[in-house]
């Protein structure tokens, strides 16, 4: 997810947010989604999501909350335009273990909205600690 995610984050926040940032965001929902497919455990989900807060890279942003006109988070725009990049299949890595990685084909809107609300709840729990 982070790539499409990623850059349409950036977009939305009139690229207020910088890439990395974005990217650090994107890469907190793919670790949660692979933790929904069981391709990572809960440690090694925390591990990452840990890791970005100890750097002070940001894992949530109030913009991922922003509805589109279909009632879906507006960030998963991004996934249809990077599908559309990628002449119509999609592709995202997802992380298969720590130093691992998986290519998956597609994404739920439920994970997408889940690993939003996952990630708001975390950042909550941390406030302080990373940027945004």
């Amino acid at each position: 997810m982070d790539t499409g995610i990623a850059h349409k984050l950036e977009s939305m926040s009139g690229y207020s947010i910088g890439h990395g940032q974005a990217v650090a965001i994107g890469i907190c929902m793919d670790a949660y989604a692979a933790r929904k497919q069981d391709l990572l455990d809960k440690t090694e989900m925390e591990q990452i999501l840990e890791g970005f807060v100890r750097t002070g890279l940001p894992i949530w942003h109030p913009l991922l909350e922003r509805q589109g006109k279909d009632g879906h988070p507006e960030v998963l725009q991004g996934l249809a335009s990077f599908q559309e990049h990628l002449g119509g299949q999609l592709t995202l890595t997802l992380p298969k273990g720590i130093g691992n990685k998986i290519e998956v084909h597609d994404m739920d809107r439920k994970t997408v909205a889940e690993s939003i609300e996952f990630l708001q709840k975390r950042h909550a729990q941390t406030k302080g600690n990373s940027v945004q």
